[in-house]
């Protein structure tokens, strides 16, 4: 799964740590990371939940042979999109929230490439010509 912040990654989380469940499944949470973010990105409480999310994930299930954490540091949009496609053969199925915040370095400038809007920035990206990998994708998003 490929997780940026916000909600609609927190439930994509939530949703992959069910399905680890399964004896089958293995599970790698790729969390996409900018100097943007870590210095002064998103709001205080935006990214304390992101890190409770995702040390829930590393507590409950790394460790184990079935699930692995990485980041990817990435500049802007381009170099999001240059690691996607560098993974695109790595999974069977990759999970991706819908909503991000338009204004992080990781997505900005990818609203005037989509194609999908209702795929969301990452869903989109998948989606598109350009992306060769031969992969099933599911996107996620919370109601409230």
């Amino acid at each position: 799964m490929f997780f940026i912040g916000r909600v609609d990654d927190h439930e994509l989380v939530a949703y992959a740590m069910r399905m680890f469940e399964h004896p089958n499944v293995t599970i790698t949470l790729v969390r996409f990371l900018s100097l943007e973010m870590t210095i002064n990105g998103h709001d205080a409480n935006e990214r304390r939940m992101d890190n409770d999310m995702i040390n829930e994930f590393k507590v409950s299930k790394v460790g184990s042979e079935k699930a692995l954490y990485k980041e990817e540091m990435v500049v802007d949009s381009v170099c999001t999109c240059s690691a996607i496609s560098s993974m695109e053969n790595s999974f069977d199925i990759i999970l991706v929230g819908r909503s991000h915040e338009e204004n992080s370095s990781i997505v900005s400038r990818l609203n005037d490439w989509m194609d999908y809007p209702k795929l969301g920035f990452l869903g989109d990206i998948l989606a598109s010509e350009y992306f060769t990998g031969k992969v099933s994708t599911l996107v996620i998003q919370q109601h409230s």
